[in-house]
C-alpha cells in the first residue's frame, strides 16, 4: 500500500512539472539546447529603411597586406580586365598610395603601385584621366589620409571641371583635412582647380605663418597662381615667405616672385644673392629677379641689381649661378621687339660688355664662360665674338670655348 502511494506521488509530481514548463512554452528538453550566439543580429525587418552596415578599416592591417603583395597580386586583387580597367577599379588601386611611403615631402614612386598600374599599362588599358569627376568622387571618398593625398598631389597638373560632383567634393573635403602632409597636398595640387575661388585661396595663404614647412613651401611654388585673392595679399604673403629661414621655402619664393612682380621684392632676392652660404638658392632668386625686368615687365631697378651680381667680384669658380644665363639666349620671341621699346632701361652694349667680363674671369668656371658666349652671341655682334678669343688664351678649357665662340660665328 505503501510501495503504490509512493508510485502514484512520483507520477502526480512528473506531471506537474510537464504543466509547468508548457506553461512557460517549453518542456524539459529545451533546457539542454541553448540558443547559438549571434554577434551582429540582423535588424528586425520592421519596414523602415536600415542603411548600410559600417565599415570599419584596419590601415596596419591593410598596410601589412599589402606589403606583402606583388603588383601581378595588386592588379589580380583589384582589377578584374586590366585591359578595360573601370574608374573604381582604378580608383581601388590608387588608394594603396596610403601604405606607400613619403620621403622629403613626396611619395616615394619607386613603389608597388606604381609597378601594378604600369602592367595595366602594358595590357593596353586606356587610364581614366586624373581630373574625370568619377574619378575625382572616388578619390575623395577613400578613408585613409595618404589615398587622398596622393589624389590631390595628381592634380597638380589637372582640372577638375567646375559644375561636377567630383568639384564639388573635392570643395568640400580640402577644408576638413588635418593631417600636415595632406594639407600640402591639397595647396599643390588644388591650387589650379581653385585658383579663382576666394575662399580656397584665402584657406591656401593661411597657412604662410603657419608651422607646416610643407605647406609653406607648396604655397611658395603656387602662390602665383592664386588669381582668387588682390595683388597687395600676395605681395604681402611674398614678403612674409622670403623672410622665412626654414628649409628652401624662400629660395623657391624668390623664384616665383618674378610672376607675382613688386620691386618691394628687389631687396630681399639681393639679400639671397649677395649671400654665398645661401649660393644653392642663386640660380632661382635670380631667375625670380629676371623675370620683373626681361622679355615682358619692365622693372629698371630689378634690371640694375641683376647686373650688379654679374659684375660683383668673386673667387669662387661657381659664381654667378651659369644656369641664369641660359634665360638670355633666345631674345627674339613674338614680343621681345615691343618689351624692347619699353625697356628704356636696356643697353645691349652695357649687357654685352658684362658678359664679356664673364669670359675673360679667370675664376670662372667653363659653364659660366661657354653660357656667356651664348649671350653675346643672341645680344652682341661678330666683332664681339671675336674679340673673345684672345681672353681665353690661357684659360684651361679654351679648346671648349673657342668651340662654342665659332658656333656662335656661325649663326651671324
Amino acid at each position: 500500500m505503501k510501495t503504490t502511494v509512493r508510485i502514484l506521488s512520483l507520477v502526480l509530481a512528473a506531471l506537474m512539472l510537464v504543466t509547468a514548463f508548457a506553461a512557460c512554452g517549453k518542456t524539459p528538453a529545451d533546457d539542454d539546447q541553448s540558443e547559438p550566439e549571434v554577434s551582429n543580429p540582423v535588424p528586425e525587418d520592421n519596414g523602415e529603411e536600415q542603411g548600410e552596415p559600417e565599415v570599419v578599416y584596419d590601415y596596419e592591417k591593410d598596410k601589412a597586406e599589402y606589403e606583402a603583395m606583388t603588383a601581378e597580386q595588386l592588379v589580380e586583387k583589384y582589377v578584374a580586365d586590366p585591359a578595360n580597367i573601370t574608374i573604381p577599379e582604378y580608383a581601388n588601386l590608387l588608394a594603396t598610395y596610403a601604405f606607400v611611403p613619403v620621403e622629403d615631402g613626396s611619395f616615394n614612386y619607386n613603389n608597388t603601385t606604381a609597378d601594378a598600374i604600369a602592367l595595366i599599362k602594358d595590357a593596353g588599358a586606356t587610364l581614366p584621366k586624373f581630373s574625370d569627376p568619377e574619378l575625382a568622387k572616388e578619390m575623395v571618398a577613400k578613408p585613409y589620409d595618404y589615398s587622398r593625398a596622393y589624389y590631390y598631389c595628381t592634380l597638380s597638373d589637372f582640372f577638375v571641371p567646375a559644375d561636377t560632383e567630383g568639384y564639388a567634393m573635392l570643395k568640400e573635403q580640402y577644408k576638413k583635412e588635418t593631417d600636415p602632409f595632406v594639407i600640402s597636398c591639397v595647396i599643390r595640387g588644388l591650387s589650379d582647380t581653385f585658383a579663382t575661388d576666394e575662399e580656397f585661396c584665402q584657406y591656401a595663404i593661411s597657412f604662410a605663418d603657419s608651422d607646416n614647412a610643407e605647406a609653406k613651401l607648396r604655397l611658395a611654388i603656387k602662390l602665383s597662381t592664386l588669381e582668387g585673392v588682390d595683388k597687395e595679399t600676395l605681395v604681402q604673403t611674398a614678403l612674409t615667405l622670403l623672410a622665412d629661414e626654414e628649409g628652401n621655402i624662400a629660395y623657391y619664393m624668390a623664384e616665383e616672385c618674378g610672376y607675382i612682380c613688386d620691386e618691394r621684392f628687389i631687396e630681399p632676392i639681393k639679400a639671397l644673392l649677395a649671400n654665398m652660404d645661401k649660393f644653392s638658392a642663386h640660380n632661382m632668386a635670380l631667375k625670380g629677379l629676371i623675370r620683373m625686368w626681361y622679355n615682358g615687365n619692365t622693372s629698371e631697378a630689378a634690371y640694375q641689381a641683376t647686373m650688379e651680381y654679374f659684375k660683383a667680384e668673386s673667387t669662387d669658380p661657381k659664381y654667378p649661378a651659369w644656369d641664369t644665363l641660359t634665360t638670355f639666349t633666345s631674345p627674339r620671341t613674338s614680343k621681345y621687339e615691343e618689351w624692347r621699346a619699353a625697356a628704356t632701361y636696356f643697353d645691349e652694349r652695357e649687357f654685352v660688355a658684362v658678359m664679356t667680363g664673364l669670359v675673360a674671369d679667370a675664376e670662372a668656371q667653363k659653364l659660366i664662360k661657354t653660357s656667356a658666349v651664348k649671350v653675346i652671341g643672341a645680344f652682341g655682334t661678330a666683332d664681339d665674338l671675336t674679340a673673345l678669343k684672345p681672353l681665353v688664351e690661357s684659360s684651361p678649357d679654351k679648346d671648349a670655348i673657342l668651340a662654342e665662340i665659332d658656333k656662335e660665328l656661325e649663326k651671324k
